[in-house]
């Protein structure tokens, strides 16, 4: 659809503004494409009065967005919170510090990643709930690559452990 705001009141072009949503220019993003012509004896002669052209170009900055995840289904999650998948990479943070077992953490699904695991169990325990309680925080941390996480299933060690399905890698 094309407006031509030139033919319409003045009253029009401000509602106009109002519901167009208008971005303004970086001035960081603006590169000159062309040096001005450098003054030499031959040139002040003729157009002494003006300026040299320089045409602008406006790079685009556009915000890096996180890829889309496909959403599990419902009889997904449920095979996973029911320990239906088989684990492929398990971790368990007994006895650990917060300070270790948060690092250990880090290192086990950057290296399940790798090695394209994608269903983890990681063990953190029932005791005072200390990690248990850490770990869903950590796992923000790479949300973009965790499809769904949930307390393991009693089999697995209940509510002193948790499933991490990741995506898949692609490569």
């Amino acid at each position: 659809m094309v407006l031509d705001m030139a033919n319409h009141k003045n009253g029009d072009k401000e509602k106009f503004q109002d519901f167009v949503e208008v971005d303004k220019i970086n001035p960081d993003a603006i590169l000159p494409t062309a040096e001005p012509d450098e003054a030499t004896p031959e040139n002040d002669d003729v157009n002494s009065d003006t300026k040299p052209i320089i045409s602008y170009s406006v790079s685009p900055q556009l915000p890096q967005k996180p890829p889309r995840l496909a959403p599990l289904n419902n009889k997904q999650k449920r095979a996973i919170e029911s320990g239906q998948y088989n684990i492929e990479a398990k971790l368990d943070l007994h006895g650990e510090t917060r300070k270790d077992a948060h690092q250990k953490v880090i290192s086990f699904i950057n290296h399940s990643k790798i090695n394209q695991h994608r269903m983890l169990l990681i063990v953190t325990g029932k005791g005072k709930g200390i990690l248990r309680g850490d770990l869903p925080s950590w796992l923000q941390q790479f949300q973009h690559d965790i499809l769904h996480h949930c307390f393991a299933a009693p089999k697995h060690g209940g509510d002193g452990a948790y499933y991490v399905y990741l995506r898949k890698s692609k490569s």
